[in-house]
């Protein structure tokens, strides 16, 4: 039982055991692709925030709905 709630956390977008699990897997992929190389740093800092973003943001449509609103009210 303990294990099904922990695997809730971590399937349930939003949450921060989403979060971590996410960025986990950025890393892993990252990892994959990153054998040498300025560039492919640049690439795994890139993928590691993306996995953060992806299992961070709940409500993503939201999100860029605030942020473009913000800037189109400056005009």
């Amino acid at each position: 039982m303990r294990n099904k709630r922990f695997l809730e956390k971590v399937l349930t977008v939003g949450t921060p055991h989403c979060a971590v699990a996410c960025a986990l897997a950025a890393v892993f992929i990252a990892l994959i692709g990153l054998w040498a190389g300025f560039f492919r740093a640049l690439l795994f800092v890139a993928v590691f925030a993306l996995g953060v973003f992806i299992g961070g943001v709940k409500d993503k449509k939201q999100l860029f709905q605030r942020f473009f609103d913000k800037d189109s009210n400056m005009y």
